[in-house]
């Protein structure tokens, strides 16, 4: 009775084509597979401790505020979008992110601002001095959302045609079509 871990377990439970299975026994799994149910988790905890879902605070005013640094470092792009709108558009939570700007690309068009900030070291005389700048972008989300679309389209277009073409070189070695993927 004394130990806290027997008042409170949770687990997730993912459910898919496969089966159902538990977020404890997932395994290692990549990176974004682990970090994908947490933001869900964290996001849910803090919009139940700002009062989103209390039945009596409907419509109240609410701090809707949601912080993060090194987000989505380890997640894939699609993951990383979807849990962006999951926060922002069905929590309603406003993101202030924190990224690498070799992270950042694939999700702009899920943002309205962007801060760049860089750090640059120069020399003013004989002394070593810092300088710092901040660049802000305010971007037009959706012309940004059609080229990303469009980008899309044209890299599974890219895939689909090299897939084709090999298709077609290996199916012209053997004399007949082979379905499906092969492996070497």
């Amino acid at each position: 009775m004394a130990d806290y871990r027997n008042y409170r377990r949770y687990d997730i439970i993912r459910h898919n084509r496969a089966g159902t299975t538990r977020l404890s026994t997932w395994g290692t799994g990549s990176g974004g597979e682990l970090e994908t149910p947490f933001y869900v988790i964290r996001s849910a905890v803090l919009a139940h401790a700002l009062g989103h879902f209390s039945r009596d605070r409907k419509g109240a005013p609410a701090l809707r505020l949601m912080l993060s640094d090194e987000a989505f470092a380890k997640m894939d792009e699609s993951r990383s979008r979807g849990v962006l709108q999951f926060l922002s558009q069905t929590l309603g939570l406003q993101l202030i992110v924190a990224m690498p700007t070799s992270k950042s690309g694939a999700v702009k068009p899920e943002f309205q601002k962007e801060f760049t900030f860089s750090k640059l070291v120069a020399t003013q005389g004989d002394k070593e001095v810092f300088v710092s700048e901040v660049q802000e972008k305010t971007f037009k989300q959706a012309p940004m959302r059609r080229l990303w679309l469009a980008h899309a389209e044209r890299a599974r277009e890219l895939g689909r045609a090299a897939y084709e073409a090999r298709q077609q070189a290996q199916s012209g070695s053997t004399g007949k079509s082979q379905p499906g993927p092969t492996s070497a």
